[in-house]
């Protein structure tokens, strides 16, 4: 069967534009649900606003004829639209008899289409067999229904992800924290006196709070309950006050203030700056250097002489530099074992193994290491 439009790469990359059908039909689904939506439920969204049109349109090209199937008959005279043949249309000429051994009598159509040339080709029709073009397996294989969205998504979705983006972006109807986009319109407001409400509770607190907990600081729950609307909108908030930052990920947002920011997360102890023109190459080093090499494993290792660890435990060195620091070389081994933080500041909550001790610590991207552990404080996350 022939491709749609909305199945194909070239579609989305090319041709797809934010309709402004599609934008208020988003800006009514907000309305009715009063929550913010991730980008890729915006994107599934407009996924399948794009297949509705589609039909729309392919329903208008229908209306000037009738569907070609191999299982139906017709007569001379009617006006065909072939799908499989990107909707062509084509009028039926003559009609005479045939047959096949394995599928028994049936008809042959001459179609004359509709082009500069007249062409003429000839179908089947009256087939009796299960086949491709027949009404019924158009009726087995579905309409382009929420599986066919999540598909179409899940195939393209890097390319769509970024049209809604720029489309969203456009229109200051919306607006974005992180991965998710709201109605301007339905932020809650969260005045400045609120703000200094929560800078003094993360003060308090001795380090990061989580928005539920700032949320019910700032007594901002509907009837009792605290609403996804309610979230972004304090995120939102926070995320455009220079005082604050998320230390957490953009699924478990964690908020700090910048100026209780430690030092040693600015910038490097200097027990751990190495000197960019400090280099050497590791193939000139003799066997036992290399071994040694090998025994040190810290992040300035070489990738090649890095020991191989599990992705559950990391056994590691902590050489004097960092014990001096009091931090935690993050080695590509330790790395698999932390979140993604796209290059931001990310607090991490540390447990003792012997006394069950919990300890809060900065991992710091930017320098390779887990700042904290010889602090034994821990704010409430």
């Amino acid at each position: 069967m022939n491709q749609r439009p909305t199945q194909t790469l070239d579609f989305w990359q090319s041709k797809y534009q934010v309709t402004d059908q599609a934008i208020e039909a988003l800006y009514n689904k907000f309305l009715e649900s009063g929550e913010p939506a991730f980008v890729d439920e915006v994107g599934l969204f407009f996924v399948q606003q794009a297949i509705e049109a589609e039909e729309q349109a392919i329903r208008a090209e229908l209306q000037q004829g009738k569907i070609y199937h191999i299982d139906l008959s017709y007569e001379v005279g009617d006006q065909l639209i072939f799908p499989h043949l990107d909707y062509l249309i084509g009028t039926v000429a003559s009609i005479k008899p045939g047959y096949n051994p394995s599928d028994g009598d049936f008809s042959i159509l001459e179609v004359t289409f509709d082009d500069r040339n007249h062409t003429t080709a000839k179908f089947a029709a009256d087939f009796r067999s299960h086949h491709i073009l027949s009404s019924t397996y158009e009726e087995e294989a579905g309409d382009g229904g929420a599986s066919e969205v999540q598909k179409i998504y899940g195939k393209y979705q890097r390319v769509i992800r970024s049209k809604v983006t720029q489309g969203l972006q456009q229109n200051d109807e919306f607006v974005h924290c992180d991965s998710q986009w709201f109605l301007t319109d339905l932020l809650i407001d969260v005045p400045v006196g609120l703000l200094n409400i929560v800078d003094a509770a993360i003060d308090i607190n001795a380090g990061p709070l989580n928005v539920d907990a700032l949320i019910e600081q700032l007594e901002l729950q509907k009837n009792g309950k605290i609403t996804d609307a309610a979230r972004f909108s304090v995120n939102h908030r926070l995320e455009n006050d220079p005082r604050f930052f998320n230390v957490g990920t953009e699924q478990h947002v964690l908020w700090y203030l910048d100026r209780l920011k430690p030092p040693q997360v600015i910038a490097a102890p200097h027990n751990l700056v190495v000197d960019d023109q400090l280099s050497f190459d590791p193939i000139t080093l003799p066997g036992d250097l290399t071994v040694f090499l090998s025994e040190i494993d810290d992040e300035n290792t070489p990738p090649e002489f890095l020991k191989s660890a599990s992705d559950k435990e990391v056994t590691f060195v902590l050489n004097y530099p960092h014990r001096r620091s009091g931090t935690l070389p993050v080695l590509p081994a330790v790395r698999q074992l932390l979140p993604d933080n796209n290059d931001a500041l990310l607090t991490l909550q540390l447990i003792d193994s012997q006394s069950g001790e919990k300890i809060l610590t900065w991992y710091v991207d930017q320098y390779n290491y887990i700042y904290g552990p010889g602090r034994r404080r821990l704010g409430s996350c």
